[in-house]
């Protein structure tokens, strides 16, 4: 797959909406395009509030009938009813999310986004570690973590005030990362790709021994579990939301052999990839 964008759902329909609650995540991803013509969208208004923020690459956006250019580090808020026009260049990556709730706009005034625009906020690996890490509880955890990720999503908003620049448009800043971020997320963004761990601990810049013991003691679980439950979750959204075989989910998400594929994943969730798809759509009817 040369782009990915998944998205987190809990019932059809359910990722575009408004509610009365104080805050909602609707849904949410992280994208990386390598097509060379880039990715266009343009969609409908939606009902929901959808921030775009932008780590790496160039990208556009029509904001009110003008055309916009975006750099590493900014960020675009579209408020309901904004028609959503924007396109990705290629060797871009971007997290965006869609949320509502009767608390946004106060938070959104408050963190100086009043309008439908573009904001320059800058390149930090604060703000991208918050906006995997909604991504991540978004697709990893069950459906009742919703003070959770409410909670990383306040996290980002405070974030996004502390480095908010009057200036239209933002260069790359410097990227203060930790020792085993690369790898986190080379393992979430590049998930189907078969690498051997000391590719991992080179990009971190560490041996392989200070890696491997590293991840286990700052994530709680060995770099190979992580790799495999990113998989396994993301094998899950495409078997809930997509007419796909299951030769091509074991594909999509790293295996080429889809019969090791049903094992690992009866093995994680105690169900065949055909038994879980069929549980997912009787649940949806």
């Amino acid at each position: 797959m040369n782009k990915y964008s998944y998205a987190y759902e809990s019932k059809p329909g359910f990722c575009e909406l408004v509610s009365d609650n104080y805050l909602q995540i609707n849904n949410c991803g992280l994208v990386k395009v390598t097509e060379k013509e880039g990715v266009s969208h343009n969609r409908p208004p939606r009902v929901d509030y959808m921030l775009i923020y932008l780590f790496s690459g160039t990208a556009s956006a029509s904001i009110n009938g003008i055309k916009r250019h975006m750099l590493a580090g900014d960020c675009l808020l579209f408020k309901p009813g904004s028609p959503l026009i924007f396109k990705f260049d290629c060797d871009s990556t971007h997290f965006w999310i869609h949320f509502t709730g009767n608390a946004v706009e106060g938070l959104l005034n408050e963190v100086g986004f009043n309008e439908t625009n573009l904001y320059s906020i800058g390149v930090f690996n604060k703000i991208w570690d918050l906006c995997t890490d909604i991504y991540i509880n978004r697709v990893l955890s069950d459906y009742n973590q919703t003070i959770r990720i409410n909670g990383i999503f306040f996290k980002l908003l405070n974030e996004f005030t502390s480095h908010l620049s009057p200036s239209e448009n933002s260069s790359n800043g410097n990227v203060k990362t930790n020792k085993i971020y690369p790898a986190i997320k080379e393992m979430t963004l590049n998930f189907s790709q078969n690498h051997k761990l000391k590719y991992y601990a080179d990009i971190c810049g560490i041996s392989l021994s200070d890696f491997q013991h590293s991840f286990t003691q700052i994530m709680g679980t060995t770099p190979l579990k992580y790799l495999r439950n990113v998989r396994i979750s993301m094998a899950k959204n495409l078997l809930s939301y997509l007419p796909i075989t299951i030769k091509e989910v074991a594909a999509a998400v790293g295996y080429d052999d889809p019969l090791y594929f049903s094992r690992i994943f009866k093995k994680a969730t105690e169900h065949s990839p055909k038994e879980y798809q069929k549980i997912i759509q009787e649940e949806l009817l």
